[in-house]
């Protein structure tokens, strides 16, 4: 088989990263991106082309990005992230990434599609990932959610919403009885702070207390 054909070959889900790609003004969701990661992208290079057949560089772009360089059978594709707030070998891992796509090195996933999830509003993560299910979250993801719940819920009670969420969680007998309700009760939440968070605004603009 051509090298270039069992490089494109498909990836499995175990070789995909879910990075963050944009947050939502109120900061609850985030839309995650799709990407393989850099340990994947690795070893199927060395596999198919051996470690003198491709190699790549990094280098700083100002301050604020990081660029990576990967020459694959003597051709060179390059491609620049910003920082953000990852750390710098989170951002090298993305860029390798990006720059592997220009190969058609590619995620199991569509690129054009936006994935928006749940995120945990004081530590900006993601609850789960696009296509888990409910049912599915493990344990410690669930033990998230309702740390997450109870953040929403402080939240809410210093902008004057306690009383609200304390009749959702009434209504929803604590976190809710299933993952299907908690992921509700929490949705319901989220809309009750924006709306906090809205009136909130609006009282500063008008000057009013």
């Amino acid at each position: 088989m051509d090298p270039w054909e069992r490089l494109v070959a498909p990836f499995t889900d175990g070789a995909v990263c879910w990075r963050v790609a944009e947050r939502s003004l109120d900061g609850l969701t985030v839309r995650l991106r799709p990407g393989l990661t850099a340990s994947a992208i690795r070893a199927r290079l060395d596999e198919v082309l051996g470690k003198a057949g491709w190699s790549y560089a990094l280098f700083a772009v100002g301050e604020q990005a990081l660029g990576c360089n990967l020459t694959i059978l003597g051709m060179s594709r390059a491609a620049v992230v910003a920082i953000q707030q990852q750390g710098l070998e989170a951002c090298a891992d993305e860029a390798l990434a990006r720059a592997a796509e220009q190969f058609e090195l590619l995620p199991p996933h569509d690129l054009a599609a936006e994935y928006w999830v749940e995120a945990d509003p004081e530590t900006g993560a993601p609850l789960y990932e696009p296509h888990q299910q409910p049912a599915a979250i493990p344990e410690a993801e669930k033990s998230a959610g309702r740390q997450a719940i109870d953040r929403l819920l402080e939240r809410l009670k210093a902008s004057g919403a306690g009383r609200e969420a304390a009749a959702l969680i009434v209504q929803y007998g604590g976190y809710g009885r299933s993952p299907e309700a908690s992921r509700e009760l929490y949705a319901k939440l989220r809309v009750l702070l924006q709306e906090a968070i809205r009136r909130e605004s609006l009282s500063l603009r008008s000057g009013q207390p």
